[in-house]
């Protein structure tokens, strides 16, 4: 199998998610037998775990920093002198994998010679027309590509996967305890308030997780925001005995592939272009059938998931 040259763009800024997912088809890809480098660019987020993860396999992991200037977007000269345009130009990549962020992006798919995926969750309607300056095409990306059940729109040929999630299920656990990690010696069952979002809602899950459960466990943070905590989060979840978070993509679904909901509270965040209280509704109820991440490996590299 030759070297893959492989790119991902995401314009996400709000907790991990965005990264998360390029995260996971790395991972996916890596299970499946792929080789070569895998770019990860975005925005600077603003946390202080390292999102890197291992990233020491044959697929190797470059994560890169770009600006995004919502004033040049429109204009195409403008958009092909950005940094996404120029980093497309630098790596050549043999596929362009765009995280739901299109409109910063759609002159610079549409110059590249490789083709480009955009991967889309659930968005409000308003999403799929785009401002009167950059408006929606789908024919600038070879595949457009649904990400959630609960996902869906008027867009002609668009496929669809299970939702991209980061853990195995065959993962092993390797090193101290999520206990041990978190510096928890209280014995009592463990409450884990996970939280990877926007500054100021762990403070609402903390307090839902103390008075529902701190009389009986002892609660301990797992936040994105806080240098040092397990990332991913994905693969100790198991050993939590109650998870506390918000509804986004990746904790919802990761409870989903896990069969983990009922051990868990997900508390639904007003988002303008995420609808957390439908997944909230909808994750714990979805018989997910496989990983999306590894359906996308096996696209990607033409094997059987």
């Amino acid at each position: 199998m030759s070297a893959l040259r492989i790119l991902y763009l995401t314009a996400g800024t709000v907790g991990a998610g965005h990264v998360m997912r390029g995260l996971a088809i790395h991972r996916a890809l890596e299970r499946h037998g792929g080789s070569g480098v895998f770019t990860l660019a975005s925005p600077r987020l603003d946390l202080s775990s390292d999102l890197t993860g291992d990233a020491t396999g044959p697929l190797r992991l470059e994560r890169r920093t770009i600006r995004i200037d919502s004033r040049r977007v429109a204009d195409r000269d403008q958009a092909l002198a950005s940094d996404a345009a120029t980093l497309t130009r630098e790596l050549t990549p043999d596929l362009v994998l765009v995280d739901l962020f299109w409109v910063p992006f759609l002159h610079v798919v549409r110059a590249c010679p490789a083709p480009a995926w955009l991967l889309l969750r659930r968005c409000p309607p308003r999403w799929l027309r785009g401002p009167p300056s950059v408006p929606f095409d789908a024919h600038a990306f070879a595949r457009v590509i649904w990400t959630e059940p609960c996902a869906a729109g008027a867009l002609e040929g668009a496929s669809r996967v299970e939702p991209i999630v980061i853990a195995s299920r065959d993962d092993e656990r390797r090193g101290p305890s999520l206990r041990e990690r978190l510096g928890v010696l209280d014995p009592r069952p463990l409450a884990l308030v996970a939280h990877g979002g926007m500054a100021g809602e762990i403070e609402h899950l903390d307090a839902l997780a103390r008075a529902r459960f701190g009389s009986t466990h002892t609660i301990a943070h797992a936040n994105l925001r806080v240098a040092g905590v397990p990332f991913p989060l994905a693969p100790w979840l198991c050993e939590a005995d109650v998870i506390v978070g918000g509804a986004g993509y990746n904790l919802a679904w990761e409870l989903t592939w896990l069969e983990r909901h009922e051990h868990a509270s997900l508390v639904p965040f007003d988002r303008p272009i995420d609808d957390q209280h439908t997944r909230a509704l909808v994750a714990p109820r979805h018989p997910m059938r496989a990983n999306g991440a590894d359906q996308l490996a096996s696209q990607i590299l033409g094997v059987r998931a």
